[in-house]
């Protein structure tokens, strides 16, 4: 009997901690909508911009970029990637983070052979 018992309890504990989380109220519906919203507005506020062909007042709109980076990041074009921008020791690691939603590389297009 006391074995039975102690079979059961923690089932019964199981059973009771699994109602218990039912039974909790779910977050509202419009709460997901509202938090998508909000990203729209943070991708609008800095448009993707072309590291190649931006120009300095438009890359000192991004978020961390200074007078100072701006000017390093157009002596060293061109890029072939936006990773160049630590490889070349342009912006640290943390100013990387905050920039790299905003920017992009474009490769540059060959001319087509001549007939």
């Amino acid at each position: 009997m006391k074995r039975a018992i102690a079979l059961l309890a923690p089932a019964a504990l199981v059973l009771a901690l699994a109602l218990a989380a039912a039974a909790q109220p779910s977050p509202p519906a419009t709460w997901a909508p509202a938090e998508q919203k909000t990203e729209k507005k943070a991708e609008k506020a800095h448009p993707l911009i072309d590291l190649n062909t931006a120009s300095r007042q438009q890359l000192m709109q991004q978020p961390g970029i200074t007078h100072e980076i701006a000017g390093k990041i157009l002596a060293a074009r061109p890029f072939k990637r936006r990773t160049e921008l630590l490889t070349r020791g342009i912006v640290t690691r943390a100013q990387y983070e905050k920039l790299m939603s905003h920017v992009t590389v474009v490769p540059a297009r060959k001319p087509a052979p001549a007939k």
